[in-house]
């Protein structure tokens, strides 16, 4: 699974952010979350709008220890 950040640089808090989320992506934890997800069910939900199928998938990824220090990761990039 290809994460295209550029898709979501428009958004105001994200401009300026796209080499540090980029990093995060592709870091240990980013790697192993993209092997977890099935990247075909997400960008299928993503263009459906299915946000039972988004939100179940994101809760399984927070549930893992890469997710929770991703998200801890986030959380700081965004203060």
């Amino acid at each position: 699974m290809v994460l295209d950040i550029s898709k979501f640089a428009s958004s105001d808090k994200i401009r300026g952010k796209e080499r540090e989320l980029t990093k995060l992506a592709n870091s240990h934890d980013g790697e192993k979350i993209k092997q977890m997800v099935d990247g075909d069910a997400l960008q299928k939900a993503l263009d459906t709008g299915d946000t039972a199928a988004l939100q179940s998938t994101i809760s399984q990824v927070l549930k893992t220890d890469e997710g929770a220090r991703l998200l801890s990761q986030l959380e700081q990039l965004f203060k």
